[in-house]
Formats: C-alpha cells, structure tokens, sequence
C-alpha cells in the first residue's frame, strides 16, 4: 500500500485537513478522521504528519463560528 502524503506545511490548517476555508465544523471533524486514519503512526502513518493532523484540527475546532 501506498503510504499516505504529508500534510502541506506553512499553508495553513485548511490545507492541512484538505477542506475549504470557512468549512462547518462537520466538514473539519469529517476531514481531520480521514486524515487521522492515514497518518496515523499506528496505521503505518508518518507521525510528523499526524501532528500536524491534529494541531490543524485543535486550531479549527476552536474557532469561533
């Protein structure tokens, strides 16, 4: 199996879940699970990545909106 791409780096945690700026929460939540299963360093993931994962996800759950 392929191994998952790192997240962007520098670009933001929109880029990093994949979704567009100004997504609802259920689009954040949805995205962060996905990328969280194909980084996850217990899923073969890379860890740096899955840090990233949910540093992005910590930052947009906690926005206002």
């Amino acid at each position: 199996t392929e191994r998952p791409t790192r997240p962007p780096v520098g670009e933001g945690p929109w880029a990093v879940l994949g979704v567009e700026p100004g997504a609802p929460r259920e689009v954040i939540t949805r995205a962060f699970r996905l990328r969280a299963l194909e980084t996850h360093p217990d899923r073969g993931g890379d860890p740096e990545a899955y840090i990233a994962v949910r540093a992005a996800y910590e930052r947009l759950r906690h926005r206002r909106g």
